[in-house]
């Protein structure tokens, strides 16, 4: 069978991904060392302190009054 994940990394220009230990993982699997690039998972915990006003137009044009509303950001 032909390792697809093998193909990948082995002719990939760039490798990046947000998978812990990805270095480790990508060596394993090519049986040696590639540059990789990790972009880490997380928030930087000042932001959450952070508060921000919100124009009064854009809360009636995009938010509905009464309803539910449920936002992914990811």
């Amino acid at each position: 069978t032909i390792r697809y994940e093998w193909l990948g990394y082995r002719f990939s220009d760039v490798i990046v991904g947000k998978m812990p230990d990805l270095v480790e993982h990508v060596s394993d699997v090519l049986g040696y060392a590639r540059s990789v690039c990790c972009v880490p998972q997380g928030v930087d915990e000042v932001l959450l302190d952070a508060t921000h006003s919100v124009d009064e137009q854009f809360l009636h044009t995009y938010i509905p009054r009464g309803k539910l509303v449920t936002v992914y950001a990811g």
